[in-house]
């Protein structure tokens, strides 16, 4: 039997639920996070577009959101936030979770923002 739709109980994806920690003694901007699949290219993580609200994280504070990923929980995933600093030396940063050549399969993570000093 053919479907036209996929029926309701197959559905691709996952739900991720993602947060970042300021880790530093300055002031956030969250500009960008992204997500690759091992294998596949990086993308913009859907439903987390913190450039919108032009998010700021004071330090200490922890806060973030979930997003819906185009493959299954178990696909291996990297992620990538862009930040800047608004004190001290000032500057753009990256962080990865969990690291620049590692992957992940973890549905809820906090990425701690650290390299502001």
């Amino acid at each position: 039997m053919a479907y036209s739709v996929w029926p309701e109980s197959v559905q691709a994806g996952c739900s991720i639920n993602i947060f970042v920690a300021n880790k530093s003694k300055h002031t956030l901007r969250i500009y960008e996070g992204k997500v690759k699949v091992r294998g596949g290219l990086w993308k913009k993580m859907k439903y987390w577009d913190p450039a919108q609200s032009e998010m700021r994280l004071n330090p200490g504070k922890r806060s973030g959101d979930g997003y819906r990923a185009d493959f299954n929980c178990g696909a291996k995933r990297r992620y990538q936030v862009k930040y800047q600093c608004l004190g001290g030396t000032g500057g753009w940063f990256t962080d990865y979770y969990p690291s620049a050549k590692k992957w992940t399969t973890n549905q809820t993570m906090t990425i701690p923002l650290q390299q502001c000093q």
